[in-house]
């Protein structure tokens, strides 16, 4: 099944990094090929950059028929001397037990976009002269690698070539390829040169689904998260503020009640003292004011040397008066 057969293939990889050696195509265009089959790259799509590199690998890639292998194994069983119909049977006892299902179609993986970046030999060699002998050694870019690889790379590319990856794309896969050349560096930030006709090229038939957010809508999704937290904090801001207010409010009226209430009893205490004291005015006015308003009067006439003396001698004897 595919779980054992990429068991296998991580037994090939451990053996060729354990003896520090680069993987053959064969079994790098494999791993590709096994990704690219994947969930993920069948369900929302892939980018693949620097390969294929020749219609061989793009071939071994999106279009290796599934009955290739079977082809291979009725060469071999008619090369034993067995008829077509009693190998058959052979294989239908056997494949079951011994042999994996076949790959699904490759060419469901396929790219249905394919963009083809050109730039001047000199800017390249300047690119793989500014690496260091390690990286260089690591990336393919030295004298002899980066020659071979730019011969093969201008040979699959040119338009002239029928045979080359551009025209097999074009032709046989039916895949508009976009064509771009880069003279400068600069060009590679070129928003009219670089970004805007690869946008365009991709967005034809409509602008593809994109499973993740895009920085533009990541950074419009931190505003309005921004904007929405700041709106809450206002909010509660208010609340508070209309709170305090409130509680402000209802202070000022209880103490406002309050105050009327007070006023209201004193009032009810002053009437009550007024009703109380009427009769006691009433004895004052009838006995004492008179005899205290004659007994003053009297004291302001004579002008004693002591006054209250002499006032409290005259109510004494206005006593002895009424007594009489």
């Amino acid at each position: 099944n595919l779980d054992d057969h990429l068991v296998g293939l991580r037994e090939e990889v451990k053996k060729f990094r354990l003896n520090l050696k680069d993987l053959p195509e064969a079994l790098l265009t494999e791993l590709v090929r096994w990704k690219l089959m994947s969930p993920v790259c069948r369900n929302q799509g892939y980018v693949l950059d620097g390969l294929p590199v020749s219609v061989e690998q793009a071939r071994a890639l999106y279009f290796v028929a599934p009955s290739a292998a079977s082809g291979d194994d009725e060469s071999k069983q008619l090369d034993d001397g067995n008829t077509p119909d009693e190998e058959g049977k052979q294989r239908d006892e056997s494949d079951d037990l011994q042999k994996p299902p076949p790959p699904p179609s490759a060419n469901l993986s396929a790219p249905n976009r394919v963009v083809v970046l050109d730039a001047v030999r000199s800017l390249l060699e300047h690119r793989a002269q500014a690496l260091s002998q390690e990286d260089a050694d690591k990336s393919g870019n030295t004298d002899i690698e980066f020659t071979r690889r730019y011969d093969l790379f201008k040979r699959e590319t040119n338009p002239a070539n029928q045979s080359g990856l551009v025209a097999y794309f074009e032709r046989d896969q039916a895949v508009e390829v976009l064509e771009l050349e880069l003279d400068s560096e600069e060009m590679y930030t070129s928003k009219k040169h670089f970004v805007d006709p690869i946008a365009k090229y991709m967005e034809q038939g409509g602008k593809p689904y994109n499973f993740h957010p895009t920085p533009d809508e990541v950074d419009a999704a931190k505003k309005e998260l921004d904007a929405q937290l700041a709106a809450e904090a206002e909010a509660e801001l208010k609340r508070q503020a209309d709170a305090m207010e409130k509680d402000l409010m209802d202070k000022q009226s209880r103490a406002m009640s309050e105050k009327a209430r007070l006023e209201i009893i004193q009032r009810e205490e002053m009437d009550i003292l007024e009703a109380r004291s009427k009769p006691l005015r009433a004895y004052l006015m009838e006995t004492v004011i008179p005899v205290l308003t004659e007994g003053m009067l009297e004291v302001v006439k004579v002008q004693p040397d002591d006054p209250i003396d002499y006032l409290a001698d005259f109510l004494f004897r206005k006593g002895q008066h009424y007594v009489g």
